[in-house]
Formats: C-alpha cells, structure tokens, sequence
C-alpha cells in the first residue's frame, strides 16, 4: 500500500486560506466568439477507458495515455491516497465520486487557431463543454 510522505506539508486552517466564493462562467461562448460549432475543434467523441484505483476513484483515460505514461494509475493512486489521508472522513466521498479524466493531449477552440492545454482543469458545469464540443458527462 502507499505510504505518506515522510515530511507532509503542514496544513493551515480552512479560514486562514480565505477562499472567497465566485461565480463559474464560461470563458467564451461560441454564441459571443462568432464561431459556429462547426468551426471548433470537437472533442465530444473522443474515446475513454474508465479504470477504477485502488483508493476508490474512477479515472477515464484516453487514448495513447498509458503508452506514453504507463505508471500513471499507479501514481494518480498513490497522490490520491494521501488527499484522502489528510482530508477529513466527512468529505472523502467528494473525492472518490469525482472522475479524472486524462488525455495524452488536447486542444480546443476555432479549428484554425485552437488553444493547447498542458494543465490539470475543472470543469463546474456541463454547459462549457457543450459550448467547446466536448464531453458533457466530464
């Protein structure tokens, strides 16, 4: 089983982060960027495979990820375990209900200028990903 750092990062109170509330809005519709559907990339079929970790959370992995990043699961497992180990057990189940969606790469936007992403995102609502093409369920 994985194991905890051995020098864990002490953590601060939730009301010394002062995290503010904020509205979640997408960045850009196609409606206010002009651009029919049809001139964005699509990502709506793009093909997963769910795998199900070790510590309960279920990762949707695309194409060419595990043969580009083959201790991927294995290391989304072991980060996982020390979140879960930190967080207290009231809140847990956010986590483990929450899907990872991994892409080797990605894009998104006008086909003639899309945007790459490189980084780790959220996505709050459904809304954004059909007004991009992608995967509503993500």
């Amino acid at each position: 089983t994985p194991s905890m750092p051995a020098n864990p990062v002490p953590l601060l109170p939730l009301a010394a982060l002062q995290i503010r509330p904020s509205i979640v809005r997408p960045l850009v519709t196609p409606q206010e960027s002009n651009f029919p559907l049809s001139n964005l990339v699509d990502n709506s079929s793009r093909v997963y495979c769910p795998f199900r970790l070790k510590c309960g959370v279920t990762v949707q992995v695309g194409e060419n990820v595990l043969e580009a990043c083959p201790k991927i699961l294995e290391q989304l497992n072991v980060d996982l375990v020390c979140c879960l180990h930190v967080l207290p057990a009231s809140v847990r189940w956010l986590v483990r209900r929450t899907k990872i969606w991994v892409n080797r790469t990605y894009s998104y936007g006008p086909v003639n200028n899309p945007k790459s992403v490189n980084h780790t995102t959220a996505h709050h609502f459904a809304g954004w990903l059909m007004c991009v093409r992608d995967n509503p369920q993500k």
